[in-house]
């Protein structure tokens, strides 16, 4: 049997001999925060925009009740940007040309495919957006069409 390190004579020297041979705690982990690529006005008004409305069905006491619920998710719920692609600009109709899309998948598993779109006087005035939810980025990219493929740099999966 091996000796002991550190001669143990009370329940202090016992503690501070556990101390040095348990490893440390780690250090808490950092909240999340907004990933670069979406991180900005524009993404921020897009991600505004693109909420989900659903209709929700609750019973109480055996009386139904219906009503649509919002679901708004935020820049900081992005695990991973997919693919993504700004709006696009021109002088005389900046973002008539395009529509922010992006592919994103979410802190909570989920994958999330979003488009926003204003007119050229900018958010605020006339605009919109939509997101549609996923359970697996296969099932996304075979959802997204060709176009929003190729705007996100992304390839069809079988």
């Amino acid at each position: 049997m091996k000796k002991p390190d550190v001669q143990i004579r009370d329940l202090n020297d016992l503690l501070q001999a556990r101390s040095k041979r348990t490893p440390p705690m780690p250090k808490k982990l950092k909240p999340p925060g907004i990933p670069p690529r979406i991180d900005g006005y524009n993404w921020g008004e897009a991600f505004n925009y693109a909420r989900d409305v659903r209709r929700e069905v609750r019973y109480v006491q055996d009386v139904r009740s219906e009503h649509l619920v919002e679901v708004l998710v935020r820049r900081e719920d992005v695990a991973e940007v997919l693919g993504a692609e700004d709006g696009r600009f021109r002088p005389a109709r900046a973002n008539d040309e395009g529509a922010w899309i992006g592919l994103f998948k979410l802190r909570d598993g989920r994958y999330m495919f979003l488009t926003a779109w204003c007119d050229y006087t900018g958010w605020g005035c006339q605009e919109g957006g939509d997101c549609t939810f996923y359970t697996s980025r296969k099932a996304a990219i075979q959802d997204l069409g060709d176009q929003n493929l190729h705007r996100l740099g992304l390839k069809m999966e079988y």
